[in-house]
C-alpha cells in the first residue's frame, strides 16, 4: 500500500447528509469567494465556533454589541449636535457696540 502523500489525506474524513438545496447555495457562495466547498464549509463551521459554542452565547453577544452601537451613535450624535451648536455660534457677526 502506498504511503500517503498529500496533508488531505492525514485529515480527519466526515460524511455529511444536507437538506435538499443546500449543496447549491454552499457550491454558489463558495463560487462567489473563490474557495472549494469544503474550504467554504470549513471556514463558516470555524466562524461559527469560534464565536461561542451556544446559540444563548451568541444571541447574548449580538444584543450587547447593539447596545455597544447605539451607545456609540447616541454619543456621536450628541457630539454632533455640539459641533453644530458651536459652529453656528462662531458664525454669528459681531454686534458693534
Amino acid at each position: 500500500m502506498a504511503d500517503k502523500k498529500y496533508p488531505s489525506d492525514k485529515q480527519d474524513k466526515f460524511m455529511l447528509r444536507l437538506p435538499e438545496g443546500m449543496r447549491d447555495r454552499i457550491r454558489l457562495e463558495s463560487e462567489k469567494i473563490g474557495r472549494s466547498m469544503n474550504a467554504e464549509i470549513v471556514a463558516r463551521l470555524e466562524r461559527s465556533l469560534s464565536e461561542g459554542a451556544t446559540p444563548e452565547y451568541r444571541s447574548s453577544a449580538a444584543a450587547l454589541k447593539e447596545e455597544i452601537r447605539q451607545e456609540i451613535r447616541d454619543e456621536l450624535a450628541g457630539m454632533i449636535r455640539e459641533a453644530i451648536k458651536g459652529a453656528a455660534t462662531q458664525a454669528r457677526p459681531e454686534k458693534d457696540e
